[in-house]
Formats: structure tokens, sequence, C-alpha cells
């Protein structure tokens, strides 16, 4: 506990000048070195100086005990990712946040709370916090520099930075591979880099790792979240039973835990697990199960029925056409570009229109999903049909250009 900086507090907080709060007990220079910390006071004139404050100093070292709890239950309810009660946690360090800055918390706990930004995903609150964290990182410790870093390559993850997140969590694995951070939470973000990078085989490398540290936590949240990350990137390797073996678990956990919010992105992406292994009966069925369970008009509602009318579109089902006018529709209302621009290109290939449908995806689809440089799948998906059209027609040239780009990775 930094004495000086407390007694400091109280000081200011009471409206007594230097004088006034040394008069009878110490010199005016003496004090100004306690309060700065600089001079290891004496207990007895430390006793005085707080008495004539009429602060407790038992209270006092009750209020520091009562913060550093509060800290590290922050922390843990965010690695445990326990969303409510970390707010509440928050909530009562906020009315000891002028204290805090007195005590040798006030770093660690801004970096908890940049970290508390970026856990409940307020972008812009933990931009700007970042950058008042980076004005004073001189000042920080060793644990504190590796933290700030940390957090950082959250932040870049979340801006969807996947290049520069992956170099900056690497290589705080790679500075120090024994810190604390080098376990669950830092192996889980990388397997999470790494997967969104496409790099499926290292996802798993890093993702067994981080569920293996978990276990040994009994951080079961985390234990699903890195399923299900281990069972997309086991579905993107080709390695179908590890996926399916995955989500078994998944649901049973989720089903125990009662974390059924889940539920619908579970039964998509195992709907797409379906999908790939060329089941589309079994896929459609699970597709319908996640979009039942989505709240109709939101973003969420609006992927899961596009799912479905592609899945009807695969199983040439007449039962595509009025999903993908729902699709629209929903894209419209809720001005979504992407499902917008792929249900008037499914639309124009249902109607018979396959011309003017693969000029459509030529010209509007394929340069959109190459601007905003995400769904590298779906683009490779559609560059290899346009290959296969210029291929029918006899168009060579401009078939071979669809098979690079669809051969990029």
């Amino acid at each position: 506990m930094k004495t000086g900086s407390l007694l400091k507090y109280y000081r200011t907080k009471a409206n007594l000048t230097q004088s006034e709060l040394a008069e009878g007990i110490c010199s005016i220079p003496h004090l100004s070195k306690i309060e700065n910390n600089h001079k290891e006071a004496n207990q007895e004139t430390v006793k005085l100086l707080f008495e004539r404050l009429h602060i407790d100093l038992q209270v006092v070292e009750n209020d520091m005990k009562q913060i550093k709890s509060l800290i590290t239950r922050f922390i843990e309810h965010m690695e445990y990712f326990e969303e409510e009660e970390a707010g509440f946690v928050f909530v009562e360090l906020e009315k000891r946040n002028e204290l805090i800055t007195f005590t040798p918390y006030i770093y660690l706990y801004e970096l908890y709370k940049y970290r508390y930004f970026l856990f409940i995903k307020n972008l812009e609150k933990a931009d700007n916090h970042r950058k008042w964290l980076y004005k004073q990182r001189k000042n920080f410790s060793q644990h504190e520099s590796y933290l700030f870093s940390y957090y950082h390559g959250i932040h870049l993850i979340l801006r969807g930075e996947f290049n520069d997140a992956r170099d900056q969590l690497l290589q705080l694995l790679h500075d120090d591979v024994t810190n604390p951070l080098a376990s669950g939470e830092l192996y889980y973000h990388i397997a999470l880099v790494k997967g969104s990078l496409e790099k499926s085989g290292q996802a798993i490398f890093y993702g067994k790792k981080a569920l293996q540290l978990y276990t040994n936590q009994y951080n079961f949240k985390r234990i699903i979240h890195t399923l299900m990350l281990l069972a997309i990137n086991y579905t993107h390797a080709g390695i179908y039973q590890e996926a399916l073996d995955c989500y078994k678990h998944i649901i049973r956990n989720v089903k125990l835990l009662k974390e059924t919010s889940l539920l619908p992105r579970i039964y998509n992406n195992l709907g797409y697990l379906k999908h790939k292994m060329g089941l589309h009966e079994e896929s459609l069925y699970y597709y319908k199960l996640g979009l039942n369970m989505q709240t109709p008009g939101t973003v969420h509602y609006l992927i899961s029925l596009y799912t479905v009318a592609q899945c009807y579109h695969d199983l040439k089902s007449d039962e595509a056409k009025t999903f993908f006018e729902e699709v629209y529709a929903l894209s419209k209302e809720l001005n979504n570009l992407k499902y917008q621009y792929l249900s008037i290109y499914y639309l124009h290939m249902i109607n018979g229109e396959e011309e003017v449908g693969f000029k459509y995806l030529e010209n509007k689809i394929i340069p959109y999903l190459e601007s905003i440089g995400e769904h590298r799948e779906e683009l490779h998906y559609f560059s290899n049909q346009l290959a296969k059209y210029y291929k029918r027609l006899g168009k060579f040239e401009i078939a071979i250009k669809y098979i690079e780009m669809e051969g990029r990775k």
C-alpha cells in the first residue's frame, strides 16, 4: 500500500494544505516526501497524520484489501466468461475509481478496464482507453506491459486486423512462454486468429492447447468456446468425425450449463458441417433448427435465413425461391449489401436467367467480396462457379482468371 499517495488523497479531499496537516506532527518537507512516497514514514507519524484527517488506518487497509479482491474477481469473471458478474464488479470498482488512482493498482485496474470494454465489445470505449494507456506505458511494470500488448492483440482481432493480431500474439508467446498469460486465453486467441486466416491446422494445434488448459481450470464456458473453434476448423480441414465429436460435447455441455443462447450458432455450424459432408437433408434440418431459435428481423436471423435458402437451392427445392425473396426483403430492410446481392444472384438463377445471374456475380458480388476482404471461402466458391460457366462457353482465358482466383488462399 502506497501510504503517502493515500495520505495525499485524503488530505486534498479534506481541503487541507500540507502546512495545516503537518502542524505539530512533522515538517512540511517531511510530509511532502511522505506524500510522494520518497520516504518511509514512522508509523506513529503516519497514525497521527491520518487521525488529524479523521481517517482510521485500519479502515484504509481494509479498503485496499477490498479493492485488491474486487480487481482479482474482475479479471477472473472475464477469463471465465461471466459477463453479468464482471459487470457488477465493474460498477463496484468504478465507485472506488478516485481512490484506486492513489493505490498501486491504478494501472492494473485501467488495463483490466480496457479488457472489459473489449469483453463487452464496446470498441469506441476500448479505442479511447487504449490511447490513454499508450501514453502511460512508460510507467507500467513488466507484467502490465505484457497485459497491454496482449489486450491490444484482442483489440486487433475485434477490429478484423487478423495479420497484425497474429504477429502481436505470437510475439508475446515467443517472448515469454512461461508467463501466466501463456495459458488458455492466449492460446485460444491465437487459435481464433489462425482460424480467421484460414490456417485450420495451426488453429487446431493452438485450440487443443487452449482446451487442455481450460479443462485444467474447470473453465466450462471457455471449454465450449474452444470446442466450437475446434469444430469449425476440423470442418474446414475436412476432418469431419472430429468435428462431429466436438459438436456432441458442445450440445451436451451447453444444455447442462443452460447456455442455450449459443444453440442457434451451434446448429448453424452443424448444418454447415453436414453440408460439407454432402448430407443436404441433414444440413437443412440443422439450419432450420437454428433459424427457429433466432429473433426475427435481426442480422443473425438474416444469416440463418440465407443458409436455409441456400440449402433448399442445393436440394433443387421450389422452397428456395420463397426463402431467397425473404432474404432479399430483410437484407434491404437491414441495409445489408452482402445478402442483398447474393439473394438477387440466386433469384436470377432460379428464374432461369443464367446469363444475367453470372454477369451479376461477376460485376457485383465478386468485386464486393474482394473489397471487404472477408468471406474468402465464399469468394473461392463463386469464383469456381464463374470459372465453370466460362469453360462451358469456351471462354478459357476468362475461365483461367477465375480458376486462379479460386486457387488463391
